[in-house]
């Protein structure tokens, strides 16, 4: 599963009042103290009707964190299984870039995608590896631009 901070249409989103951020890193702060030591992590769970505990796989620690830190910071979340297969409209939306773009980065096999008929589409999984290569790319341009003006004496930090 994925954890993406941008809502898709026609996908499950979270987004709350602004109580729901406080409680979201106050709980986000809890759980980054939480060190399981098992396989299984307990849960407990009340509200006015019920008080219980609920187990949990240790595993859905990381993301369960993760989900709250984007809630906190009041971003709308997303969650798409690895292998969920979207429309080019969908993966555009996700990249926050025109649907062209997309088009274009398929075309160009930058961006993997399979036919279902006559419409491509993408997997959840290419398009987070994609997305991860590209701000990889955009930070090594950057740091190159940084060490051409310091360099040539154009970057100066007083």
């Amino acid at each position: 599963m994925s954890i993406m901070a941008k809502s898709a249409q026609g996908q499950p989103s979270l987004a709350g009042p602004d109580s729901d951020a406080a409680s979201a890193r106050e709980a986000s702060r809890a759980l980054a103290h939480c060190v399981p030591a098992g396989t299984r992590v307990s849960l407990r769970v009340a509200d006015a009707k019920e008080d219980r505990t609920v187990e949990l796989p240790a595993s859905a620690l990381a993301p369960l964190k993760l989900l709250l830190e984007k809630m906190a910071d009041g971003h709308s979340i997303a969650t798409l299984p690895l292998g969920a297969e979207l429309f080019i409209s969908q993966a555009a939306k996700l990249l926050n870039v025109p649907r062209m773009h997309v088009v274009k980065l398929i075309k160009e096999g930058e961006l993997p995608c399979r036919k279902v008929g006559e419409y491509p589409k993408v997997l959840t999984a290419d398009l987070l590896a994609y997305q991860q290569a590209s701000r990889k790319r955009s930070e090594a341009a950057l740091d190159e631009l940084v060490a051409l003006s310091e360099e040539l004496g154009l970057y100066d930090l007083t």
